[in-house]
């Protein structure tokens, strides 16, 4: 796998975390605070980054997406009120407002890390086989269309311009990448397969220079209503905390 893109450096999770530390909200071993659970995210998500950065140095794809989908999950997963109707259904929901929220607070930057990865990010929407209507058709669960579906798509990127089509161009981005997400989470690929390897690689890269961003935006914008943890950490007789324990 390549690195970053020249001209957008990527901040490695050492980085970050040495950010995250000096951050004014960081509450150190405090059990208290309005920032509790944007430090236990931030903790957690930073964890699996360094985790994920071990295979990329190990040229691992096939983890290296893992690792980075799993410190994803830890900004961006919320408590439920209700069950979804499907898990389908809800995660795109769950992506689109995180990714709104990124976008929101720092819509110039994001769009500059998009724009340095257009030759993967037009691979990954391109390739039919992270294209979830594509496998519905294969299984006979109707979308016929599947074609016309990947082409709107692609004419709806085209016809816009600036932050509307980073906004479109990362809702499409991890559509894909759920997908993807699904086919090594669930047993449906072969670790380091050659059949799959260009959405691999293609979806590594792009996981391995947006998830710092995120985490980057997040550090640089404590306010920005991230959210509480679906899994904080439970103490019988004290306060939640994200800070002590290992959490």
């Amino acid at each position: 796998m390549r690195e970053s893109p020249v001209g957008v450096p990527r901040k490695s999770a050492a980085a970050l975390n040495d950010g995250w530390m000096r951050a004014p909200f960081h509450t150190g071993r405090s059990t208290a605070g309005r920032y509790e659970q944007l430090n236990l995210r931030l903790r957690r998500a930073l964890s699996w980054l360094e985790r994920a950065e071990k295979e990329v140095n190990d040229d691992d794809c096939d983890a290296a997406f893992l690792f980075h989908w799993i410190a994803f999950n830890a900004m961006y997963g919320s408590p439920r009120s209700a069950p979804p109707v499907s898990d389908r259904e809800k995660k795109p929901a769950e992506f689109e407002a995180y990714l709104k929220k990124v976008f929101r607070h720092e819509s110039e930057r994001t769009t500059d890390v998009v724009r340095s990865l257009s030759t993967d990010v037009e691979k990954l929407l391109a390739n039919k086989y992270v294209f979830e209507p594509f496998w519905k058709y294969r299984n006979g669960l109707g979308y016929r269309d599947w074609e016309q579906r990947l082409k709107a798509q692609e004419m709806e990127r085209k016809s816009k311009n600036g932050r509307t089509k980073t906004e479109i161009t990362l809702r499409q981005i991890f559509d894909r990448l759920y997908t993807l997400r699904n086919q090594l989470l669930h047993g449906s690929a072969t670790w380091k397969s050659t059949m799959n390897r260009n959405q691999v690689e293609t979806g590594a890269r792009i996981m391995m220079n947006l998830v710092p961003h995120f985490i980057d935006v997040m550090i640089r914008h404590p306010d920005g209503g991230w959210g509480a943890s679906r899994y904080p950490v439970v103490r019988e007789r004290g306060k939640q905390s994200g800070w002590t324990d290992n959490a």
